[in-house]
This record gives C-alpha cells, sequence and structure tokens, in this order.
C-alpha cells in the first residue's frame, strides 16, 4: 500500500521498471496495490498521486513474498517529475507539437544535439518529463509546433490553506528565427474564474534552465481551485519546442524549517568552491529503511528554499548544482549543515 501518516492514498500510481519488464497499476480507494508481476531482480518502483510527492525505492523480486504486505510512504505536498502519469490535459491550435509526458528523443540537425544533451531533467526520479512533440525521428522540424499555441494543464490543486504557496519548476526553449513579438513561452495560473500570466520567455537557451519560483500571491489568491497551464506561442518561428520538468508548489511557511531528523549525519561535499556541479558525500550513522530516510534541503544565501533531493538510500553520493546560479548556498540534510559556493 501506499501511506502518508498510516493513511491510506486513494487511487496513487504504482510503476515497477526492471531491466526486462514494467509493470503499471493503480491503487484501490483504500490506497492498496494487488499487481501481478513478471519475476525479476533490481526493479525500480516509483509510487505517488497528485497532491503527494512521488518516492522510489528497489525491491529484489526473485521470491514472490518478498512484495506481500510492502508499505510505500509517501509525503502530502504537490510535486510532479513526470516518471507517472497524473493526467496534465493538453491543447491548443498548433497542426502539431501536442505536449507529451515522455522520455526527450534527440534531435541533431548537424553536430549539435537541439535538446538538452541529459534529456530529462538530470538527477530527478525518472526519465521522463513534458515535451512538446516527441516524434521528430531525429529531423528538424518533423513535431514541433506549428502555427498556433501548445498547452499543457495541471490536475487542480487546493491551495487554499496555503499561506504563501510557491510555484517550482525549470524548463526548456528552443526557437529558431523567432518573432520576439509574439513568439514566447508562458506559465498561467487560474482559480476557475481568473486567469493570469505570472511568467513569459522568448529567448532560447541551450540546457535545462535553473529553477524558476514564482510566488502565487504575487499574481492571484489561491483558492480550493487552482491550476497552472504552460503555453508555447508560435507564428513566425521555423522551428519550436519546449520542455518542463520538476514542478512543485509548496508552503514557504513549511519549509523554512529543516525537517526534524535527528540521527547524526556524515556529510562532505566537494570540490567547494565549485563551479558546474558539486558531489555530497552522506552516511546516516544509525540503519534505517528506504522509506524512512530524510532529504537534502538546499536555501541560497537569503535563506529561500531552492530544491530537494528525497535519499534514496542510507549512504551514497550525489552531484548536485547544475542548474544553480552563481553563489552562496546552505545544504541541510536533518540538522546537518554545509555552506558551499558555486562560482561563475
Amino acid at each position: 500500500g501506499t501511506q502518508q501518516t498510516n493513511i491510506g492514498v486513494p487511487f496513487a500510481k504504482l510503476r515497477l521498471i526492471s531491466p526486462n519488464y514494467q509493470h503499471e497499476a493503480v491503487a484501490d480507494a483504500n490506497g492498496n496495490f494487488s499487481v501481478a508481476v513478471y519475476i525479476d531482480s533490481n526493479y525500480t518502483v516509483f509510487s505517488g498521486a497528485w497532491g503527494y510527492q512521488a518516492t522510489s525505492l528497489t525491491l529484489d523480486l526473485v521470491d514472490p513474498v518478498v512484495a506481500q504486505g510492502h508499505i510505500i510512504a509517501v509525503a502530502q505536498g504537490y510535486r510532479d517529475e513526470f516518471v507517472l502519469d497524473y493526467g496534465w490535459n493538453t491543447g491548443g491550435s498548433s497542426t502539431a507539437g501536442a505536449w507529451v509526458r515522455d522520455v526527450p528523443q534527440p534531435i541533431i540537425p548537424s553536430n549539435n544535439n537541439i535538446l538538452p544533451d541529459s534529456g530529462d531533467l538530470p538527477y530527478d526520479l525518472g526519465t521522463e518529463c513534458l515535451i512538446t512533440g516527441n516524434n521528430d525521428q531525429n529531423r528538424l522540424g518533423r513535431d514541433d509546433i506549428d502555427n498556433g499555441n501548445s498547452r499543457v494543464t495541471s490536475p487542480i490543486m487546493d491551495l487554499s490553506g496555503y499561506q504563501n504557496p510557491m510555484l517550482y519548476f525549470h524548463y526548456f526553449y528552443y526557437s529558431l528565427i523567432p518573432s520576439p513579438a509574439t513568439d514566447s513561452m508562458a506559465l498561467y495560473l487560474t482559480d476557475g474564474n481568473n486567469t493570469v500570466c505570472v511568467w513569459r520567455t522568448n529567448g532560447t537557451i541551450a540546457d535545462w534552465s535553473s529553477r524558476q519560483s514564482i510566488r502565487i500571491k504575487d499574481h492571484i489568491t489561491p483558492n480550493a481551485n487552482m491550476r497552472a497551464y504552460f503555453e508555447i506561442n508560435e507564428t513566425n518561428a521555423t522551428f519550436t519546442e519546449g520542455l518542463i520538468d520538476g514542478f512543485e508548489v509548496v508552503d514557504s511557511i513549511d519549509i523554512s524549517v529543516v525537517e526534524p531528523y535527528t540521527t547524526d549525519v556524515l556529510l562532505q561535499a566537494f570540490p567547494n568552491p565549485f563551479q558546474g556541479h558539486i558531489q555530497l558525500v552522506y552516511e546516516l550513522t544509525e540503519p534505517h529503511s528506504n522509506t524512512d530516510l530524510p532529504s537534502v534541503l538546499v536555501y541560497n544565501a537569503l535563506g529561500q528554499y531552492i530544491e530537494q533531493y528525497p535519499l534514496r538510500q542510507a549512504q551514497g553520493q550525489l552531484d548536485v548544482g547544475h542548474q544553480w546560479e552563481p553563489g552562496l548556498y546552505l545544504i541541510h540534510i536533518g540538522h546537518r549543515q554545509l555552506k558551499v559556493i558555486k562560482r561563475p
């Protein structure tokens, strides 16, 4: 079953991937799964639901008894790394380039890939993201946005109890010979009656963006019927593509305090200062199950929450900082803190 505070999460999504097989299932109204799988080792199990933060774990299902009665703990919160299908809706007037949830396929018209070389956003769950068309067959213009707009809309979010909701996401946008006055990528928020544009860009970038942040109350009063949608407009550009990943809405009141985790943690980071990315090496000094692990939390010099990396095991390494802007950052695991500096 999938749980948060010992309450089953109704209709949660489950996805099991091994080197040889893939299985998907949906929980019942009590959050319980029953799924037949082929016996195999090294299954990666992803589970979550809209309004909860997806998690992953590894199971060796060479013995069917191992999976019986297994509980997967998930925390509440709107986060979508697109490893699971939460049912974003698509629309728009473009004749091609409809948004899909998929593993990005390279587009290499000459010697360079138009899309990010990593494909999916590095270091998130799974290998999928949202992409405008994914059937270019390695040729420019086969399935990009043409003569109109392409839109993708989130499921409903109940933000009525949020004191200071913040929306975060990463994006990629490429437009060949655009018209700056009309060609752009934008994010809108709607409360069911009113719709506002909260972010827009018309600048082509070469890789995944840094983490974008929107203070929702600066633009609209949050209620129980909120949706976000991304839209790309194309009128004159000869080729236009967009990607979205790492979508998250959190209450900044909740993230201002480091999560309560009292077990001591060994934490190192190098090189420090760094350029590009930095490697974290961690070890929890007491054994814990894979469903009871803390997260790596990152804050900037102003104390603003930047991003989170849920830990999958009690010791290991993480490469982080790829999308951070230059500056000072505070890295937390529980009550352990490190200061690191990213150079230009």
